[in-house]
């Protein structure tokens, strides 16, 4: 069966193929990767507004309480293996088979794991609910993980596109069915639904696209390697999410459900991007960088070449929305989530850095360094924690803004000490991006100038058709002021012409 694998799904192991116009195809599948996750964010998103119009902050709140600390266990359930059967070199089908069912068996003792600490989670929000959601959630585990090897073969073979068909049809059919749910008053069951069902449907789908069958384990075959760059990976996981999400744990332990509502909602859009394009991504600029990894020059040039392009496009969004959260939350999902707006213009100040910094995962992945990784998430989390417990002394607002001061601080520290194995300074990454920055502020800060002095409307509509057509005609004209021409324009337009290229 070993040798029949290998030879039936060579075009998963043996990556050669690849090489052949590398660029085109990372591009590709980079541009892919990109719509899909638009289209998949536009169905979340509407998917969420429906359901926040039809429940409660506190059922949102609810849920947070339990996926902040279930989420402990979510961290782990990969255990960094999807990423080191993408970037190794050199793999065979009985390594993945043995992968596969090491993941299968994280996945089955992390849903006991849930059931066991179900009632300490109700214990520590004092809330009895939770025991219930909690055992519930913890079939999410056994779903995902079943997963998360077929994923992996696909995405090292850069079949992109199937992998977004996937995602596509999970997340729309997860969001329709929640949405019926909440219609048929399920509360916040109809959200511990939408995430079983689009787990469920993912693996479901997943399988049949990619049509690998494992073997059965064997211990003849060593994954020893594969296990050690899991570890570092799952080693900064863990301190990341630990980080991210205490900020969760303390403002439902200090202010309750129904703040944590509010922050929870603003901090899921304020990571939406981030979810949405940069973690998805990695995958695409995994496999790229790996094949580049030796010729240093070259995987510079790819990796600038990179995150100028997302800062292009990314840049402009993120300030335009830490001028108009408000309004774009009040004419989303209604007015009782202003506060919501308000601590989402606080986090939409870091976004594009944010953004920014989560590209460094791409070089210390693709590098092969995940315990470098896992020391700078050391650091990482250390003071992010202490930022939350400080701010947590001003409020749900100071949390907010302790946050975004986290990132400042980190973000060319970060790029630097991943990349300095290769040569890449931060003076490399500021010319390449500065401009996109600057450009974006002037259209921020002219758009904040006209709705503080000049003209602000209380229908939230108005603001946006207005201030919407002037942050984008400021931040075309300054960039073409700036580059003295439309070279950003032409080289976005360049890349749009290679992903719908299908020769």
């Amino acid at each position: 069966m070993n040798s029949s694998g290998q030879s039936r799904y060579s075009h998963y192991f043996n990556a050669d193929h690849l090489q052949d116009g590398l660029n085109k195809k990372a591009i590709k599948g980079g541009g892919i990767t990109v719509i899909s996750r638009f289209i998949v964010y536009l169905v979340q998103m509407g998917g969420t507004i429906i359901l926040s119009r039809i429940l409660a902050p506190e059922d949102f709140g609810l849920i947070a309480m339990v996926t902040s600390l279930t989420g402990f266990f979510m961290v782990f359930q990969d255990m960094g293996l999807s990423d080191a059967t993408i970037q190794k070199k050199d793999i065979t089908h009985q390594q993945v088979s043995n992968l596969f069912w090491i993941n299968t068996l994280f996945g089955f003792g992390f849903a006991v794991l849930t059931i066991v600490f179900a009632p300490v989670i109700s214990l520590l929000y004092k809330e009895p609910k939770l025991t219930m959601i909690a055992v519930i959630f913890s079939t999410n585990f056994i779903f995902l993980c079943l997963s998360i090897q077929h994923q992996a073969l696909l995405k090292r073979g850069m079949f992109f596109k199937r992998v977004a068909v996937v995602e596509i049809v999970a997340t729309f059919l997860s969001s329709v069915i929640a949405i019926i749910a909440a219609i048929l008053e399920f509360g916040y069951w109809a959200i511990v639904i939408r995430f079983l069902l689009y787990s469920f449907f993912y693996l479901v789908a997943i399988c049949i696209v990619s049509k690998w069958v494992p073997s059965r384990p064997s211990r003849k075959t060593s994954v020893r390697s594969f296990l050690l760059f899991g570890a570092n990976l799952s080693g900064y996981y863990f301190m990341k999410y630990f980080s991210k999400n205490i900020d969760k744990t303390l403002i439902g332990w200090k202010f309750g459900a129904h703040e944590l509502g509010l922050y929870s909602k603003a901090y899921s859009l304020f990571l939406m991007p981030l979810n949405q394009l940069i973690f998805p991504l990695q995958n695409v600029a995994v496999v790229t960088l790996s094949k580049l990894q030796d010729d240093h020059q070259r995987f510079i040039r790819y990796f600038l070449n990179a995150i100028e392009t997302i800062c292009i496009l990314t840049t402009p969004f993120c300030f335009y929305l830490s001028i108009e959260s408000t309004d774009i939350i009040r004419m989303i999902i209604g007015e009782q989530w202003f506060k919501t707006g308000e601590i989402l213009s606080v986090l939409a100040v870091g976004a594009a850095m944010q953004i920014l910094y989560g590209t460094q995962g791409w070089l210390f992945v693709s590098l092969g360094r995940p315990d470098k990784w896992f020391r700078w998430g050391i650091l990482d989390s250390i003071l992010n924690i202490a930022s939350y417990i400080i701010g947590l002394f001003f409020g749900v607002m100071g949390v907010a803004v302790a946050y975004i001061i986290v990132i400042y601080i980190l973000v060319f520290p970060g790029m630097h000490y991943a990349g300095q194995e290769i040569g890449l300074k931060v003076s490399m990454i500021i010319k390449t991006i500065w401009k996109y920055f600057v450009c974006s502020a002037i259209a921020a800060v002219i758009c904040f100038i006209l709705l503080n002095f000049v003209f602000s409307s209380s229908n939230p509509l108005i603001n946006i058709l207005y201030t919407l057509p002037v942050f984008i005609g400021v931040y075309v004209l300054t960039l073409i002021i700036f580059f003295r021409g439309v070279q950003p324009f032409r080289q976005v337009m360049s890349h749009f012409l290679k992903m719908i290229d299908n020769k």
